[in-house]
């Protein structure tokens, strides 16, 4: 629903990478998103409930522009709990 809102700005040259997190910090990634993808993927299961992402009851998603950096290995890094690729 977000993506399809526009909330997050696009980036002229159209690469833009965007990782989603409930806890801020880029602790509790749920997600990457990227400008050139049709859709985020996920970094949790699928299926998982809000209630298992929420901190204290509360719902906050963070949004971390990461650049134009390749979407792909910043997603592989999430996934295999790396750190993540320089976003410069």
């Amino acid at each position: 629903m977000i993506r399809q809102s526009d909330y997050l700005p696009k980036i002229v040259g159209g690469n833009a990478t965007w990782i989603v997190d409930c806890l801020g910090a880029y602790y509790g990634v749920i997600a990457v998103d990227a400008q050139q993808w049709k859709a985020p993927k996920l970094a949790v299961q699928e299926g998982t409930l809000v209630s298992k992402l929420l901190v204290d009851g509360k719902a906050n998603l963070y949004f971390r522009y990461w650049c134009q950096s390749d979407p792909e290995m910043v997603y592989e890094s999430v996934i295999e709990g790396n750190d993540l690729p320089s976003k410069y």
